[in-house]
């Protein structure tokens, strides 16, 4: 999961962030509560705001797929 935050979500690529977006939003499903809602989640929103395009774009994506 930290490897689809820190590097996929941040891709250059869009379809590699889409996909990685939505692999983050089933593998969040099987997870800890805890670590989504103490960790993942603080972490994306605080990309969301990033001045870079793509890491908001991923950032967003994410959160999308998680709360989805």
């Amino acid at each position: 999961m930290q490897h689809l935050r820190s590097v996929k979500l941040i891709h250059w690529d869009r379809e590699v962030r889409l996909v990685a977006s939505q692999a983050l939003g089933i593998v969040a499903t099987r997870c800890e509560a805890g670590y989504v809602s103490e960790t993942l989640l603080p972490s994306l929103l605080k990309e969301a705001t990033h001045v870079v395009s793509a890491r908001r774009h991923g950032a967003l994506s994410g959160l999308a797929a998680i709360v989805e």
